[in-house]
């Protein structure tokens, strides 16, 4: 893995190498609760940025106060949060020192002596550096011999810096997998400590506490502290396995924000006690990393957040309200089969204006690929009695049964609205779950399947029957070039359910018996069975889906076949684009398909329906419409129109990635930058022209799974395959 990381710093600018953790965290008292009063509320805190100026670190005055460094190039403010103001001072020693060669800031600490410390970058020779100096002296730059030793992966890569009480210089090497610490009088190593393997610089492994003590991510879960004075352990902290939060102490206890929360834990103890739900605050947002934390003097805290992507940062303040209600007065729940990172941080922004209200947002637990069909008649059977949530996302669901039976609210009067306050993509918001020209269903995201490659492959496509055709007329067509089982019987499925499933509900058999021969060909021809098996699914992340090719890749090897791909954002262009620069191909809409994502609905049987509604209208709202995440493109018009945007940002010109697949013995390599402006607009302008929603219906799709993996491993024959998908379609159905 290590082996595979750019080692440029290009490289380092992509993952937004910035803030440093922390410093240290002072002394705060326990909250009790036993009046059923009180909990922890967010406030934002607006940065006093200038124009062009970006954060580097935040940490803690000397006098306890939230303490924040921000510039551009070497030019760098002082930032002090005293009684609700910042107060802004100039560092001006850093630009004097580095006037002939500005270096990229990477952090900054401040020690109790006013000695501030930097960590920066050299743009020339790409090392990294440390200086020193103090407000109103000159500032001198440190010959560190460790940041000079070259290794393998060259220069150590140094992601982030902590300045303990005695002054020593704490630096997290990423590459090398390791922190180690420099004394400030002669710059050698004092310590070395083996870390877990960060995969980005945000990834931090070091934290400082109260009285000395410096906790270093050694092993997955587990935090060695360390006394900063005698370099000597002093006991562990656990911290849940996969869980990336930022640490600090107050001598007593340690806190760890990340999405789950805020939580309170002790050295040596593997429990922790939850003061504040990811759901409740910023830290939940999948738009939000958090950075950098320290606290004030009553176990309060202010945490700095990165929004990657935005290339922004923001500052939320953490206090208890022991006025408040321990539990919001008004509860509204949501219900998906999966999850969804949109629906995600409306409930953050929506409960922060709402804060009497508290939405509990729960799953099947399960990838869509996951569901089973007891899973969605347990829902069914809670939703028939009059249970269930407020709110569904019907993603996956039996949607025209639902709407037969009278289980969901009429949206068309609220779809009217929306429509007539902003412009959106009507097609696809009406035709999505509707009946009766009434709607009853919204998909608050949509993704676009395409299909590239040869134009004579891509006209045998058209129906079952130009298929066959073909494929009597070239019986060795790989059609897909190389491709898992899988793909084919999903795709093809999904290209033809018109053609098998009648309106209403039934099967045509014998059209799915020849589909299921033309797949066993196809997938004979694709070399499909040597995709198979654990060892090789294992070695890849496989987003599941109708239109996701495990091997796509093939198509460079095979260029008189197609490829298809599901495009879910921007970001998510990067390698199907660089396929097609390379073959000079452009994609086309696959029938005029697009895929809901979050498709929303109301309980019929809802006690809570206006908060439902006024919940539902706040997910097509520019502000939930616009919020930079990866999983769909927006409804909303002027959302959508700003996509082409991130092609031309900071974060996209820096960004990179490299892709390997295996077919036979041979690796087929791909490297991708991000599209162009002009390839997003036009794959912007290819979504006006979706309008048929792709149906999947999770029950029928499970049963055509099933029965077709025992055909395709040959235990029964198309025949006898299609007939027991009938059967088992018709007793779901009557159900």
């Amino acid at each position: 893995m290590k082996n595979r990381i750019k080692r440029t710093l290009v490289f380092m600018l992509a993952l937004a190498l910035t803030a440093g953790l922390l410093a240290g965290c002072s002394k705060g008292n326990t909250k009790n609760n036993n009046s059923g009063k009180g909990r922890y509320i967010e406030k934002d805190i607006e940065l006093p940025l200038k124009d062009g100026e970006s954060v580097i670190s935040l940490s803690k005055s000397k006098d306890g106060n939230p303490l924040l460094f921000a510039g551009s190039g070497a030019v760098v403010n002082r930032y002090e949060y005293k009684d609700g103001k910042w107060e802004e001072s100039p560092v001006k020693w850093i630009a004097e020192l580095y006037q002939d060669n500005p270096p990229y800031l990477v952090d900054m600490e401040e020690a109790a002596d006013g000695t501030q410390v930097v960590l920066s970058a050299n743009m020339e020779t790409q090392q990294f550096q440390l200086a020193r100096g103090k407000e109103g002296g000159a500032g001198e730059a440190l010959d560190a011999a460790y940041l000079k030793q070259e290794t393998e992966y060259g220069t150590p890569a140094i992601a982030d810096l902590l300045v303990d009480d005695s002054g020593n210089y704490w630096l997290q090497d990423m590459y090398q997998q390791k922190v180690v610490v420099l004394s400030p009088d002669t710059l050698e190593m004092l310590n070395e400590i083996e870390t877990v393997q960060a995969f980005s610089n945000a990834q931090k492994m070091m934290a400082k506490g109260s009285d000395g003590i410096v906790a270093v991510n050694t092993e997955e879960g587990v935090y060695t502290l360390y006394q900063s004075s005698s370099m000597a352990k002093k006991g562990t902290l656990q911290q849940d396995d996969g869980v990336q939060g930022q640490l600090c102490s107050d001598g007593t206890n340690w806190y760890s924000i990340s999405e789950d929360g805020i939580s309170r834990k002790q050295t040596g103890n593997d429990i922790s006690e939850i003061l504040m739900e990811g759901s409740m605050g910023a830290m939940g947002s999948p738009v939000n990393s958090p950075i950098s934390v320290i606290t004030g003097n009553d176990e309060d805290f202010y945490v700095l957040y990165s929004q990657d992507k935005a290339g922004t940062k923001s500052l939320e303040y953490y206090s208890f309200d022991s006025s408040i209600p321990s539990v919001p007065e008004k509860t509204l729940k949501v219900f998906g089969l999966s999850e969804n990172d949109t629906v995600r941080q409306a409930i953050i922004s929506f409960q922060k204006k709402h804060t009497d209200v508290k939405v509990e947002f729960n799953t099947s637990g399960k990838s869509a690929g996951e569901v089973s069909t007891d899973d969605i008649r347990t829902l069914n059977t809670e939703l028939l009695g009059g249970n269930g949530a407020d709110v569904l996302l019907l993603d996956g669901l039996p949607v025209d049964s639902y709407i037969e039976k009278g289980m969901l609210e009429d949206l068309t009067d609220l779809a009217n609205e929306l429509m007539g306050e902003n412009t959106y993509l009507e097609a696809i918001l009406k035709n999505t779950a509707q009946k009766d020209e009434k709607i009853y269903g919204m998909p608050v995201k949509f993704k676009i399947p395409i299909l590239y490659g040869d134009d004579e492959v891509k006209t045998a496509l058209e129906s079952i029957d130009t298929l066959q055709a073909y494929m009597d007329a070239n019986p060795e067509a790989t059609v897909f070039g190389v491709a898992d089982y899988d793909y084919i019987s999903n795709f093809l499925f999904q290209l033809y359910q018109e053609e098998i499933v009648g309106l209403d509900g039934k099967i045509d058999q014998d059209k799915l018996a020849q589909l299921l021969e033309l797949e066993a060909k196809i997938s004979e021809n694709a070399r499909a069975e040597e995709f198979q098996g654990e060892a090789y699914n294992t070695s890849y992340e496989y987003v599941q889906g109708s239109f996701n090719n495990i091997v796509s890749a093939g198509i460079m090897k095979y260029p008189n076949a197609v490829s298809t791909d599901e495009i879910s954002s921007v970001q998510n262009m990067m390698l199907p684009y660089a396929m097609m620069r390379e073959l000079n191909v452009k994609p086309s809409a696959i029938q005029n398909m697009y895929d809901p994502v979050g498709v929303v609905g109301i309980n019929e049987s809802s006690e809570e329906k206006e908060l439902a509604e006024e919940f539902v209208k706040y997910l097509f709202s520019e502000e939930i419409q616009s919020a930079q995440l990866d999983d769909g493109f927006p409804v909303m018009e002027s959302a959508l129109e700003s996509m082409a945007a991130e092609a031309d940002s900071e974060y996209a010109k820096a960004f990179s990635m490299m892709s390997s697949t295996m077919i036979g013995d041979e690796v087929v390599e791909i490297s991708a930058t991000y599209p162009t402006v002009e390839e997003v607009e036009q794959l912007m302008e290819i979504s006006h022209s979706l309008t048929k929603p792709v149906n999947q219906d999770r029950v029928v799709w499970n049963i055509y799974q099933e029965t077709t993996d025992k055909y395709l491993e040959g235990s029964i024959d198309a025949t006898k395959a299609a007939e027991t998908i009938a059967q088992k379609v018709d007793t779901y159905l009557a159900e």
